[in-house]
């Protein structure tokens, strides 16, 4: 399924009470379509202790991207009622999922049969119901022991990856291609040279039916 506002809501107020023993004001709920972070609770980055905390000037958002278990947007809706908790009580933690979020978020999921996690890495089957259509400029290393590896970036980094790993020892060959499929949107657009594995079956299936293009560091244009 896909989040809607009204599925949020009712689980707000039903893991609010159920988990955090009904303290948590009402919050605005805003949906989104992003693929980055499914999950997200914002609010004020400075807030001196002597002023009330406002709740108004803070959202929980819920992305709607993804085609998941209904039990995972519950999971993804609760990891961000953690971090509304933590605001709200002034509770110093040692980063945004240090010592106490991890506290509860384990005392969550052993009371109440959870399965909350850090961060959210879907099965392939999720992750193909992401239909979003983006620009991927796609580089493709290969490398001295056969493997592959694919990194993907915006329009604005391709001279920077392409200067970047041209200087990698290992690296056999360099292949750039483009494509708008949304299959690419698995792989996060990078600012850094930043290599993840892929398959040869993958390879042949999405990257050869891509966009061949060529690259020399100072141009970028479709193959002829």
């Amino acid at each position: 399924m896909r989040a809607s506002l009204a599925f949020v809501r009712e689980k707000f107020s039903e893991y609010n009470s159920l988990c955090f023993g009904g303290e948590l004001p009402e919050l605005p709920i805003r949906m989104n379509n992003s693929r980055s972070a499914l999950g997200l609770f914002v609010h004020p980055r400075v807030y001196p202790d002597s002023k009330p905390r406002g709740v108004g000037e803070c959202h929980i958002r819920i992305s709607t991207r993804l085609d998941m278990p209904r039990e995972e947007i519950e999971d993804t809706i609760i990891h961000e009622m953690i971090h509304y908790f933590i605001w709200y009580r002034r509770i110093k933690d040692t980063s945004p999922h240090g010592r106490y979020f991890r506290m509860k978020m384990d005392e969550i999921n052993r009371l109440h049969g959870r399965r909350l996690s850090i961060s959210y890495a879907g099965p392939r089957d999720v992750m193909d119901t992401d239909i979003h259509r983006r620009n991927n400029y796609i580089c493709i290393t290969h490398w001295d022991d056969g493997s592959l590896g694919i990194t993907v970036c915006g329009q604005t980094k391709i001279f920077e990856i392409h200067r970047g790993m041209s200087g990698v020892g290992g690296i056999r060959n360099i292949e750039w291609f483009w494509s708008n499929d949304p299959w690419f949107n698995r792989f996060p657009l990078v600012r850094t040279l930043k290599v993840i594995r892929l398959s040869y079956d993958d390879y042949k299936a999405h990257v050869l039916t891509s966009m061949p293009c060529s690259c020399d560091g100072k141009t970028f244009q479709p193959k002829k």
